[in-house]
């Protein structure tokens, strides 16, 4: 484990941290989608959408394609009953996707397995809401000593990205 606001992803620089594997829910997520999905979890002003704001800008600089789910904790209705999307899902569909000459949007149940890294601001709380099976990483502004996973600071986006080409996308 690291201090939150110590840099750098890299092992070597630091020898003592020994790092778990990912948890086998977590593998077995891995294996049955066919693009790496991470979720990035967190309390309400815990500073989800300026860190991943700063992940995606990274991560499209290092030429990797990537896309973002908002989930929006209130619920929202796009796939309304007698559209075809709706009739499709109902039949089975696991996913439906809805487009038009600028834009498309899915339609999709969610991924509730897929890993996570926790955002936790000091301010908001000092608990963690995500099950511990499920959880790669911490990014706080504060130490969890009884989590066996990375913790990097909240501004720390380069080690963020290091984290997440080595255990999500080229795992």
């Amino acid at each position: 484990m690291t201090d939150p606001g110590v840099s750098g992803y890299s092992k070597s620089a630091y020898p003592g941290i020994s790092l778990l594997p990912p948890s086998e829910r977590v593998r077995a997520f891995a294996g049955r989608v066919a693009i790496p999905v991470l979720s990035f979890v967190g309390k309400k002003k815990s500073g989800k959408t300026t860190v991943l704001r700063g992940v995606v800008r990274e991560l499209s600089a290092r030429e990797l394609d990537v896309a973002v789910l908002k989930h929006d904790a209130h619920g929202f209705e796009i796939d309304t009953p007698g559209t075809d999307s709706f009739k499709l899902k109902a039949a089975g569909a696991r996913v439906a996707v809805l487009s038009s000459p600028t834009k498309y949007a899915v339609i999709a149940s969610p991924q509730k397995a897929a890993p996570k890294i926790e955002m936790s601001r000091r301010a908001r709380s000092t608990a963690l809401i995500c099950p511990k099976n499920e959880l790669i990483a911490i990014v706080a502004d504060q130490t969890f000593a009884d989590q066996d996973v990375f913790q990097l600071g909240l501004d720390d986006i380069i080690a963020i990205c290091d984290l997440i080409e080595e255990r999500i996308v080229r795992h």
